[in-house]
Parts: C-alpha cells; sequence; structure tokens
C-alpha cells in the first residue's frame, strides 16, 4: 500500500503498511481504496424531507379554500335559519297587541262601511230613565215630577203636608218657610190640565201682571186675610206654585227666594 493512498472514509493520506487511519481509525483492510469513493464525489443527501417550495404553497391553498367552503356552507346554514323564523312569525297566531289593532282596524273599516254602526245615544229623562229622545220621556206627572220642577220643594219636602184639591187641582203640598226673616205658606199644585189651572188664576186674580218666558206671573195682592202671589208655568206645563204671608214683603220675598228648574231643561216637556 502506497503513501499514496487515502482513507476510505476521512480522506486522509495512508502510511504505507499501515491498519488504521491516523486520523479517525477506519480500518485499512475493510475496504480497498481504489473501489472507496471519495467524500467528495459523493452528493450530498437533503437535510430534511420536507416538500418543495411548491409543494408546500399547494397544500396551503387547499387548506384556505376548504376553510372558505365551511364559512359559505355556515352562513348558507345561518341566512337559512333566519328565513325559516320570519316565515314562522308570519303565519303564527298575532298576539294581544296585534289582535288589538287588527280589532280595532276592522271595527273602523266596518263603521266606514256603514255596515257596523254605532248605537244611538240615550238621554236621561226627568225621572232617571234613559231613552233615545225626550219625546219617550214619561209625562212630568205625580208627586216626582213636582219635586223635580221645583227644587226648592224637594229641599223643604219634610217640612210639607198635603193641601186641598179642587177647581181642577189634582194634588197640592203646603210647606211652611222662613226666608230672609220672613214667614210664609207656599203650596206647589198639579192641575189636570194647563188650561184648568191657568183659568183658576185668571179667575182669582184677573190677568198675569207679566210674562217671563217660563212663568205667568200674578203679584202680590192682598186675598183672603193674607198676600198671595202666585206662578204657574207658562210653557203648557200644569204646574203652579203659591205664596202667602202676613206681609207683602214677605210674600215677595219668600216667592223671589224659591228654586225652579231652568227653562232650558222644562221646555223639554
Amino acid at each position: 500500500m502506497s503513501s499514496s493512498e487515502q482513507c476510505a472514509r476521512c480522506g486522509t493520506a495512508l502510511l504505507a503498511g499501515a491498519k488504521f487511519c491516523g486520523r479517525c481509525g477506519e480500518p485499512i483492510s475493510a475496504q480497498p481504496a481504489e473501489s472507496m469513493p471519495s467524500t467528495a464525489s459523493v452528493p450530498a443527501l437533503p437535510r430534511s424531507a420536507s416538500p418543495p417550495a411548491g409543494s408546500r404553497s399547494s397544500l396551503q391553498n387547499l387548506l384556505i379554500a376548504f376553510v372558505a367552503v365551511l364559512l359559505l356552507v355556515g352562513s348558507a346554514l345561518i341566512g337559512a335559519a333566519l328565513l325559516g323564523g320570519e316565515a314562522s312569525d308570519v303565519g303564527a297566531a298575532p298576539g294581544p297587541e296585534t289582535a288589538g289593532a287588527d280589532a280595532e282596524v276592522g271595527a273602523q273599516t266596518a263603521q266606514e262601511d256603514g255596515s257596523d254602526s254605532e248605537p244611538e245615544q240615550q238621554i236621561q229623562c226627568w225621572n232617571g230613565s234613559k231613552r233615545e229622545t225626550h219625546a219617550q220621556c214619561p209625562p212630568l206627572r205625580g208627586i216626582a215630577g213636582m219635586r223635580w220642577l221645583f227644587p226648592s220643594l224637594a229641599e223643604d219636602f219634610s217640612r210639607c203636608s198635603p193641601g186641598a184639591a179642587y177647581d181642577g187641582k189634582v194634588r197640592a203640598l203646603g210647606c211652611a218657610v222662613d226666608s230672609e226673616g220672613h214667614s210664609a205658606r207656599v203650596v206647589y199644585s198639579e192641575w189636570s190640565t194647563f188650561g184648568s189651572g191657568d183659568r183658576h188664576y185668571r179667575r182669582k186674580y184677573g190677568t198675569p201682571d207679566r210674562s217671563d218666558g217660563q212663568f205667568n206671573v200674578w203679584s202680590t195682592v192682598w186675598v183672603s186675610n193674607n198676600f198671595q202671589t202666585s206662578r204657574m208655568f207658562s210653557s203648557r206645563l200644569p204646574f203652579s206654585v203659591t205664596v202667602a204671608s202676613e206681609s207683602e214683603d214677605g210674600a215677595t220675598a219668600v216667592m223671589d227666594g224659591l228654586r225652579f228648574r231652568p227653562e232650558m231643561e222644562t221646555a223639554r216637556y
């Protein structure tokens, strides 16, 4: 073995007759030097088994595309769920607020069409009953009618007693009244007709001294040992009132202090 021979392992020049490489310890007899390829001629193996850069980019693109497909599928499923919820809401039964609004709109539409008209308004009659018009109310009669026409009678009713009925008078209530220091007897009368009461006062006092629109008025005069003044409704109502007192001023003051139902109310009957 010449000195030109080299170690098959590390390429170090071998000494003649050496059995081991003086550098790496490789046995010389393991392989002939001429059959061992030099280290420089052997191609170097790649350091890793990683795929080429081009292959890595393709894999990443596949992953990105897969994720994108998943996102699209998820979005489609969410959209379908939302649309399904809206569709179910459309077909669902209306809630209380919606039902109330629908009923109100329906009632308004029916009213405009005239298919469901409102009931006619009712009025309250003098006796508290309900009617569609005042013409349908019961006629003013009896003590209840007298109390309605003369609120002062209702106030003094506990001090009143029945009076005599004569000359077309069907009932009378006499009440002892004190007003502004004057004492008097007030007689409220109901007549069979307006004409019978009017004739009675005209025979007794003559023509009315005045008519104020609601009443025919006979001024205070001396009659039967006392002063008397009378009023009778001029709107065909068969009711009247007479005040008798020992003094002219007393009769006038008590009459002026009585309370009567306003004409705007009595004219309806």
